[in-house]
């Protein structure tokens, strides 16, 4: 699809969103949730949800409702408002990556699948903030799942550089592509010292040397002087907790 066929599709969009249906589905969202009171146009949300200068509670409640009305009725409709609202970053992302499709049409027909997927998995009762993220990021894994296997049947030698794909971002929608990586490695690996806490397997003392140094980046002398230590003292406590972790990990 050529980029003057999906402006058209875009604009094809827009002129639906000033429907009298899709009016009415607005109206709902005005009764019903407070955030969407200053709103009498989808324009307006759109506009607001690309506006910079949103702060980023304000948006990831506009998405919250919009992601609950759609989770409560599945309403197609829901979809095309939250594409209409993520279509500048799925467009970035379609001329970032599309060496990875010779097809332009049919590597936007899967970015817009793998978003859909995205939308119809995400649960805002368990992730409440940087939703707008969440999805981008889930979106961008998707399609990398979705041509990795087709790469592999093909055996074709193709080297994907993943920073690469992360590194620009969507000025429009405010979304660091370049940190989503780093923050969901990040909660992960906090996730999983926490659960090594919660176990026994390490000390509270151990867990925040883990936590500081290895998670959050902080050079160990300045670990080491919160808790008391020495420089190497820290340090062989935290080879000796990393090993135990590495041992037990491999053992399970």
């Amino acid at each position: 699809m050529s980029r003057a066929a999906r402006r058209r599709d875009r604009e094809q969009l827009e002129r639906e969103l000033r429907s009298d249906e899709y009016q009415a589905l607005l109206r709902l969202l005005r009764e019903g949730e407070a955030q969407f009171s200053a709103f009498t146009t989808w324009d307006e949300v759109l506009r607001f949800m690309r506006e910079e200068a949103t702060e980023d509670q304000h948006k990831d409640a506009v998405l919250a409702a919009l992601l609950r009305a759609h989770a409560a009725d599945k309403d197609t409709r829901w979809k095309t408002v939250l594409l209409m609202i993520f279509w500048p970053g799925l467009e970035a992302l379609h001329a970032r990556r599309l060496k990875w499709d010779p097809d332009p049409a049919e590597f936007w027909q899967n970015i817009m699948s793998a978003f859909m997927e995205a939308v119809c998995r995400i649960n805002v009762e368990h992730r409440s903030t940087r939703l707008a993220a969440w999805l981008i990021n889930q979106t961008i894994h998707r399609l990398y799942e979705q041509y990795e296997r087709i790469w592999e049947r093909n055996e074709d030698e193709v080297v994907v550089d993943m920073d690469e794909l992360d590194r620009k971002s969507t000025e429009k929608l405010g979304v660091d592509f370049a940190g989503l990586d780093a923050r969901e490695r990040q909660e992960n690996d906090t996730a999983r010292l926490q659960r090594h806490l919660r176990s026994g397997l390490l000390s509270k003392d151990d867990f925040r040397l883990l936590l500081e140094s290895r998670v959050q980046g902080k050079p160990l002398q300045g670990c080491a002087d919160e808790l008391g230590l020495t420089y190497q003292v820290a340090k062989k406590r935290r080879l000796r907790a990393e090993a135990a972790l590495r041992q037990f990990e491999a053992t399970c």
